[in-house]
């Protein structure tokens, strides 16, 4: 049983990096990767929720409140659509335990990637966005991992 969680977390950690690599070069973010997350949660939620790091009602909360940052930052033209569904299924996985510091932590990166944009006037950040999913996935990655390798030792 431990092993079928993990290797489900190691999936959700190359979907999620995955993810991040794509907005990186495309600056979009796939459905499939997204409902490749969802799909992944049920499972574990239901199959081996000891993966989750918390209750299914806790990350289900999670989800609706990144969903909702998600839609609020998107209708100021802050956030994209897709980083939106991203920032919502990266709460179902984390849940309350880890969400609020893969927010902290990607918050940080994405001030990192301003400050870039901002010192770098010709840097492909003007032209094309900053990559939202690159900053979000980083800590969400980690976080996912250190769940499974706690789960496969």
């Amino acid at each position: 049983m431990g092993w079928f969680a993990a290797g489900i977390l190691w999936a959700a950690v190359l979907v999620v990096l995955s993810t991040a690599w794509t907005d990186w070069h495309r600056r979009e973010i796939p459905h499939w990767t997204t409902l490749a997350l969802v799909a992944g949660w049920f499972v574990v939620a239901f199959a081996v929720p000891q993966g989750l790091g918390g209750t299914v009602s806790g990350a289900l909360l999670c989800a609706a409140a990144g969903l909702a940052t998600g839609l609020g930052l998107y209708s100021f033209g802050l956030l994209g659509g897709g980083d939106g569904k991203l920032l919502a299924v990266l709460g179902l996985w984390l849940g309350p335990l880890d969400f609020g510091f893969a927010l902290l932590a990607g918050a940080g990166l994405l001030a990192l990637f301003v400050v870039a944009a901002r010192a770098d006037q010709g840097h492909s950040f003007h032209a094309r966005g900053i990559p939202c999913a690159c900053a979000l996935a980083p800590p969400a990655a980690v976080l996912l991992a250190s769940r499974a390798v706690g789960l496969s030792g």
